[in-house]
């Protein structure tokens, strides 16, 4: 995943195609794979900056007037910089940042067929529906050979920025088989921002297997947990033991919880 985000999990580069099913229909969808040039979605324009340093920056254009260019840059998944005009050779308009040609590196018509079809019912009524639950769906992934203690949890901390990056399905599971890292250990990392602290409902598809740190404190975890999330961003590392979880993969989501006070949160999503 290089552009797009699915419920805001993955890169905010292009639009978030989580609607796109039920806001689209059906020709346009293809024709944007066929010919991403023919038709850009408003506020998705391309461009490319030139600095007087010699740096090509492309992107998507989010602002431009006479002190300065701000884009989401391609090459960091849409994060978003800003070049001063002082520092700025030449812009120039681009075509979709999408490629050319990507239907011909499918393996076969179904595969291309199957693909527009996913992409058509995203957001409809149906499995692919859209949905407002806080599921976590942006996970960073760790394998280990040893279970977390008190006197190692401080490797709780690396997650952030050295876990593989993994991403829910649709419906918020994220599969077996991308916790199985060939490692008897796999540590799954969520984020919380908490704009109120208080008591949030963590609950669990199963928790089969699995053990449960709120940053580096551990916490006992069931199917319907309680958790007391302080101000500020949370970090939830679910450890899975691969023997013990097997083929059953992981979904986890947060609810207003009835106890008070009560907390308000957003599950973090992005690349």
């Amino acid at each position: 995943m290089k552009c797009h985000s699915i419920s805001n999990a993955g890169p905010v580069l292009g639009p978030d195609l989580a609607a796109i099913g039920s806001s689209s229909p059906p020709d346009y969808i293809v024709d944007s794979f066929l010919r991403p040039s023919k038709v850009i979605k408003e506020f998705y324009e391309s461009i490319m900056v030139v600095t007087d340093e010699g740096r090509v920056i492309n992107g998507i254009l989010v602002v431009q007037d006479n002190s300065k260019v701000v884009l989401k840059d391609a090459a960091q998944q849409g994060k978003q910089v800003t070049i001063p005009a002082d520092q700025i050779e030449f812009t120039k308009k681009l075509p979709s940042l999408m490629p050319q040609g990507l239907a011909s590196k499918l393996k076969s018509r179904q595969e291309f067929l199957d693909l527009v079809k996913f992409v058509t019912e995203l957001g409809r009524p149906g499995p692919y529906a859209t949905s407002a639950a806080q599921v976590v769906r942006r996970w960073r992934l760790q394998g280990a050979d040893v279970a977390l203690t008190v006197e190692n949890s401080a490797q709780i901390k690396t997650l952030a920025d050295s876990g593989n990056a993994a991403y829910s399905m649709v419906n918020g599971t994220l599969p077996a088989a991308d916790l199985n890292l060939q490692k008897p250990v796999t540590r799954a990392m969520a984020l919380v921002d908490v704009t109120q602290a208080g008591n949030v409902q963590l609950k669990l598809n199963s928790a089969k297997g699995v053990k449960l740190w709120l940053n580096e404190t551990s916490v006992p975890v069931s199917e319907m947990t309680t958790l007391v999330l302080p101000s500020g961003r949370s970090q939830i590392t679910f450890e899975i033991d691969r023997d013990a979880r097997g083929d059953t993969g992981l979904r986890a989501e947060f609810l207003k919880a009835e106890e008070k006070p009560q907390g308000r949160f957003k599950v973090v999503g992005g690349p």
